[in-house]
């Protein structure tokens, strides 16, 4: 059931969700599925501090990927393990062990908010077809995409981006509730400085952060 779970969250994030899935998800997360996670070690804990920014302006700000196999110019709150190519950073990528941490990341902000606020799904929602629209498919259109097609780069690479740009982006919406999980921001941090941030060394929220 995990796996279906985290199937459906990622087609959440991307708003292709029918509706008969989307009350699955709505199940799924209401039975006892959550349990586990609900007793599960405590998430990320971020050394840093963050307010409420302009992260779409921020975005397009970016020269996307293009310090990739330099040293990290920026400290983090976890530790790092650099990889030194694209064939390598996209194996680890690829690997189910990185979807499952931004899974986790993901679940530690939602599991917050039903717990702050039980109406926040239809927030969460609208805030997530907003994005797609306004945020994620320019990007893909304007940036990711004509990078991928001049480095020969493979689809994984931007479906893992989409889905950190996502996290950071709803972090940043939910700020003013008062929430601790930094997670994608951070992440968003290694993106700016120019890095792909393509897997994790250990079982989150411990261990290192894999950048390319």
């Amino acid at each position: 059931m995990l796996e279906r779970l985290h199937e459906l969250v990622c087609k959440e994030n991307t708003a292709q969700l029918t509706p008969a899935e989307a009350l699955e998800l709505a199940r799924l997360v209401n039975t006892t599925i959550i349990d586990p996670l609900l007793s599960a070690p405590p998430g990320f804990v971020s050394g840093r501090s963050f307010a409420v920014s302009d992260i779409p302006s921020r975005l397009h700000e970016i020269d996307w990927y293009s310090h990739c196999g330099e040293p990290l110019s920026i400290n983090l709150s976890m530790p790092v393990v650099p990889v030194r190519g694209w064939p390598e950073s996209t194996a680890i990528d690829s690997h189910s062990a990185w979807g499952n941490v931004q899974f986790d990341a993901q679940c530690q902000l939602r599991l917050w908010c039903r717990d702050q606020d039980p109406h926040y799904h239809p927030r969460w929602d609208e805030l997530i077809i907003r994005f797609k629209a306004t945020v994620i498919g320019p990007l893909i259109e304007e940036k990711w995409g004509p990078y991928q097609r001049q480095h020969g780069i493979q689809d994984e690479v931007l479906k893992s981006t989409t889905r950190d740009i996502y996290g950071a982006l709803m972090e940043n919406g939910f700020l003013t509730s008062g929430h601790q999980c930094f997670f994608f921001l951070e992440l968003l941090l290694v993106y700016e400085a120019g890095h792909f941030p393509c897997g994790w060394d250990g079982d989150w929220p411990q261990g290192a952060l894999v950048v390319y």
